[in-house]
């Protein structure tokens, strides 16, 4: 396997799929032995415990919290022999229905 790939980033801006990373038509910049790229979207629900909400204020230590997902992208990529992995989460207030997390792999 070639050097994994591994990035992170925490922002308060709406989260969209990294387009210099991965065009189906042209290239995926990785090898052939892939064989596959999975894009993860997680959106935040519009109940908590049976009550309707407006959406969610994630709060976060940033050094930490990207330490942390660097640690998470690096055990998927030993565990699951990946080529590259792409977590981007939100932070501050994201509205019910909105992206608050999104992965590549």
């Amino acid at each position: 396997m070639a050097n994994p790939v591994c990035k992170v980033l925490l922002t308060k801006a709406p989260l969209k799929a990294p387009e210099d990373d991965v065009d189906p038509a042209t290239s995926l910049r990785t090898s052939l032995a892939a064989g596959a790229v999975v894009d993860f979207w997680g959106i935040v629900r519009g109940t908590e415990s049976g009550r309707e909400i407006d959406g969610i204020e994630y709060e976060t230590h940033q050094e930490m919290a990207e330490h942390q997902l660097k640690l998470i992208a690096q055990q998927m990529v030993e565990k699951f022999a990946l080529e590259r992995v792409i977590i981007h989460h939100r932070i501050g207030f994201i509205v019910a229905g909105a992206a608050s997390l999104f992965m590549r792999v």
